[in-house]
C-alpha cells in the first residue's frame, strides 16, 4: 500500500461543442440527430434553435417528441416563432408529443396558444394531454381560460381534475371558487380533493385551508400525506395571504410531522412578506 498522500482530483464538466451539435442534428442518423437535439436543450442555446425546429415535423415520433422538449427549454429567445411551431403538435397523432407540446407552451409561456390548449383540455381523447393544457393554462395565468378550466373539474379522469383546480387557484379569479366548492360536494379522489382545497385556498377560502389543516391530525397516512403535499404546492408559489397569516401555526405542524425542510421554507417566506 503506497505510502505517498492521497491526490485530490479535479473533476470539470466538459463543455458541449455547440456547433458540432448542431451539425450532427442537421446531418446525423435517427439516434445522432436524437442525442444531439436533447443535448442541445440541455445545454440551453438559443443558435440550436433553427437546427432543431424541422425535426418538429419528422416522421420518427422520438425525434418530434425530444425537438419539442428542447424547444420548449430553448426557444424563449424567439418565443412567437417557436411556440406557433410548437403549437401545432397539439394536434399530433402521438399522445405524448401532443401533451409534451403543452408542457413546452408552458415553459416558453406563450400566451397566444390559450384557445387551443382549451380545446385539448376539452376534448383530446387522451387525458395526459387533457392534464398538460390544464397545467400550462394555470401556468399562462389568462383568466379567460376560466370557463374551460370549470369544464374540466367534471373531467373523467382524476389527474385531470386536479391539474384543472390547481390550474383556477393559479388565474386567481374569485368566481372559480363556487365551482370548487361545488366539486369538493362530490369529490372522492384524495388527490383531487386536495387540489380542489389548494386552490380553494388560493382564491381566499379560509374554511378550504381550515379542511386542508384537519388532515393534519387525521390517523390515516394518506390525509397527513395529502396535508404535506397540499402546503407544498402552497409554498411552492403564488402562497396567499391566508396561509402566510397562519405559517407559524402551519409551520409547527410540518415540523411535528418530521418534514422540517418543509417548515423551514414556510418560515423563510413568512420573514420576506
Amino acid at each position: 500500500m503506497s505510502s505517498q498522500p492521497p491526490q485530490t482530483l479535479s473533476i470539470r464538466m466538459a463543455t458541449p461543442d455547440i456547433d458540432a451539435l448542431i451539425e450532427q442534428c442537421r446531418t446525423g442518423d435517427g439516434d445522432a440527430r436524437y442525442q444531439a437535439i436533447l443535448a442541445l436543450g440541455r445545454a440551453g442555446d438559443p443558435r440550436a434553435i433553427d437546427a432543431i425546429l424541422p425535426s418538429l415535423r419528422d416522421p420518427d415520433v422520438d425525434l418530434r417528441s425530444a425537438a419539442v422538449t428542447a424547444l420548449g427549454e430553448i426557444g424563449a429567445a424567439r418565443t412567437d416563432e417557436v411556440g406557433a411551431a410548437i403549437e401545432l403538435l397539439l394536434l399530433d397523432p402521438d399522445w405524448l408529443v401532443r401533451s409534451e407540446a403543452a408542457e413546452a407552451l408552458g415553459t416558453l409561456g406563450y400566451a397566444l396558444a390559450r384557445p387551443a390548449l382549451e380545446q385539448v383540455l376539452r376534448s383530446d381523447p387522451h387525458a395526459t394531454p387533457r392534464a398538460s393544457a390544464a397545467e400550462t393554462l394555470g401556468d399562462l395565468g389568462d383568466r379567460r381560460a376560466l370557463e374551460a378550466l370549470v369544464l374540466a373539474l367534471a373531467d373523467d379522469d382524476g389527474p385531470v381534475r386536479s391539474y384543472a383546480a390547481l390550474a383556477i387557484g393559479l388565474l386567481g379569479d374569485p368566481a372559480g371558487l363556487t365551482s370548487l366548492r361545488q366539486r369538493l360536494q362530490t369529490e372522492s379522489r384524495p388527490g383531487t380533493r386536495k387540489s380542489l382545497l389548494v386552490a380553494a385556498t388560493r382564491l381566499g377560502d379560509s374554511r378550504a385551508l381550515d379542511e386542508l389543516v384537519a388532515m393534519a391530525d387525521q390517523a390515516d397516512e394518506e390525509s397527513v400525506y395529502q396535508f404535506q403535499a397540499a402546503m407544498s404546492d402552497l409554498v411552492a408559489e403564488k402562497t396567499p395571504t391566508i396561509v402566510m397569516a397562519r405559517a407559524e401555526e402551519l409551520s409547527r405542524r410540518l415540523t411535528a410531522l418530521g418534514d422540517d425542510e418543509l417548515a423551514a421554507r414556510l418560515d423563510a417566506l413568512s420573514t420576506i412578506t
